[in-house]
């Protein structure tokens, strides 16, 4: 069980677990405007849904996963929150969801299945989540944009390496990338991570911010520390 501020999550069951990434991207999503209904795609334990329904206290959030067992993993971590009128979890891919009454959402969040060429997992459920054989990012765009308002973001996370085709398919659907945040793990090292958000109305890009997560004697850094202030229990 992982105690954070004001939910706490147990992930045994789910194919993605808590962590950094998920976390990272939970602070660094920023909608063009308050949210009002967010997607959350691939939700694995739940953790971004409910770091958004911590952040948008009016939103309500819809969670998708297409393994089931992970699906039930997150349907509790939602009950067991002070937001559980808020969070719903669905057994559905993004290809095959309808929303109730048609409804559409101001912010598609995911940490998408983002490996296309890598070795697979011998375990099915993990190649799944961590492998796009069945999302791959032109179709998860394609959706996304199906089920979004005029005005919503796409904010994403994704290793480096895989940043510019994903940029690539975004500006092939029209989507600009208006922040883009790439993070290292100390101060001198490649990014490792990547993180998107994508719009498609005419908003000028903002130049790309690189940060560090950790510090040379691997404690986490200042900048890590203050983004994640608002969820960590250690963060004061």
């Amino acid at each position: 069980m992982f105690h954070f501020k004001q939910f706490s999550i147990e992930d045994i069951g789910a194919t993605m677990k808590v962590g950094t990434d998920a976390v990272l991207l939970g602070v660094l999503a920023e909608p063009m405007a308050t949210p009002q209904r967010i997607l959350d795609v691939g939700t694995g334990c739940g953790i971004l849904s409910l770091m958004m329904a911590q952040r948008f206290p009016n939103a309500i959030i819809d969670a998708l996963d297409i393994d089931e067992k992970t699906v039930e993993v997150a349907a509790e971590n939602f009950a067991n929150s002070k937001w559980s009128d808020r969070l719903h979890a669905y057994n559905s891919s993004i290809q095959n969801y309808t929303p109730i009454n048609d409804e559409v959402y101001d912010l598609v969040i995911s940490n998408p299945p983002y490996f296309s060429n890598s070795l697979k997992n011998n375990n099915a459920r993990k190649t799944l989540a961590r492998h796009d054989v069945r999302l791959p990012i032109e179709s998860m765009l394609h959706h996304a944009l199906r089920l979004m308002s005029p005005h919503a973001t796409i904010s994403l996370v994704m290793p480096s390496i895989e940043a510019e085709k994903a940029l690539n398919e975004a500006a092939f659907h029209g989507l600009t990338c208006i922040q883009r945040t790439d993070i290292c793990n100390k101060p001198g090292d490649q990014a490792k991570l990547s993180i998107f958000n994508l719009s498609r109305n005419d908003a000028r890009p903002m130049p790309t911010q690189t940060y560090a997560m950790r510090n040379s004697d691997n404690s986490f850094s200042t900048w890590y520390r203050d983004i994640t202030r608002d969820f960590y229990l250690w963060s004061k």
